[in-house]
């Protein structure tokens, strides 16, 4: 299955995620609970998708990581959190979720993202 990056401060959350994708086979990296700590672990694990919590207790929001995050990698990024953000251009799921919301979601994005990478492969080739 994936490697999956979690990046969520609520130690209860993190370990139900961590236990519902590994159930369905994923390989989780993390969790982790600082901002500062997001960008350099998943430099050095190269996940197939990253789960942020977008407010993390050391920051006020973790936009400008998920910038650098896009910026330095083709790995999705799926944003979790427990208030609504209009306007949001990233796949987003609002706490609290249902597993079954939480593994379509998942699986539909490591689909897309392996069709783009297809495609990109066809294309060059």
């Amino acid at each position: 299955m994936a490697n999956i990056l979690i990046a969520e401060d609520d130690s209860l959350i993190s370990q139900a995620l961590t236990a519902i994708l590994e159930d369905d086979g994923h390989r989780i990296i993390g969790p982790i609970a600082r901002a500062s700590e997001i960008l350099p672990a998943a430099m050095e694990a190269k996940p197939d998708l990253l789960l942020i919590d977008v407010q993390l207790s050391d920051t006020g929001c973790c936009f400008s990581v998920i910038h650098d995050v896009l910026v330095r990698m083709s790995a999705p990024i799926l944003i979790m959190s427990g208030k609504e953000w209009p306007g949001l251009m990233l796949p987003f799921l609002r706490k609290p979720f249902a597993p079954s919301d939480l593994r379509a979601t998942v699986d539909r994005l490591l689909e897309e993202h392996r069709t783009l990478i297809e495609l990109r492969f066809c294309a060059a080739g």
